[in-house]
């Protein structure tokens, strides 16, 4: 069986997907009964009209070229405006880009920091059971970028400088 959604390229609120069953279509077609939900005969007949008029395609070319700006212009941002010493990644494919912060920095003041400007990040050290990348964290992209969003990233990139200062500053 495979299955996928249209939920992340059409529209996020429709939870609209695909399942085929193969060999398990009276099992699965009992299943989808028994459970009580359905989706909105409109956005059925929406997906079915886009799908055969290949404006599904159109607007995922459209989309992605749109994915693609908005990757390149947080990465340039973030670039930009943090140290030097902090990595990004660009990615190949999804909606996020992952980062890396110097080991000097205290992730969870750091997190602090982030939400009282209104960006959120998401700390590297959901995504494993080890410590391995708790100086790591994601960001989407798929949200458009504001000018309000990169003031607010560049005062980011400038706390993380000044931590790193104060670091060097204790050191000497």
């Amino acid at each position: 069986m495979t299955y996928s959604s249209f939920s992340k390229t059409l529209a996020p609120g429709i939870r609209l997907g695909w399942l085929n069953t193969g060999r398990f279509f009276e099992q699965a077609e009992r299943l989808k009964f028994s459970l009580g939900r359905s989706v909105s005969p409109i956005f059925q007949e929406l997906m079915i009209q886009l799908l055969e008029e290949n404006s599904y395609e159109r607007h995922l070319r459209f989309f992605r070229k749109q994915l693609e700006i908005q990757c390149v212009e947080l990465l340039n941002t973030l670039r930009l405006y943090f140290p030097k010493d902090c990595y990004f990644h660009r990615p190949q494919g999804g909606y996020s880009i992952w980062g890396r912060l110097p080991k000097e920095v205290n992730m969870p003041d750091f997190y602090k920091f982030c939400e009282s400007q209104k960006i959120a990040f998401t700390p590297g050290d959901t995504f494993s059971y080890t410590d391995a990348y708790s100086y790591h964290f994601r960001i989407i992209f798929a949200d458009r970028i504001t000018s309000e969003s990169i003031v607010r990233l560049k005062i980011i990139g400038e706390k993380v400088q000044s931590i790193l200062d104060e670091k060097i500053n204790e050191n000497l």
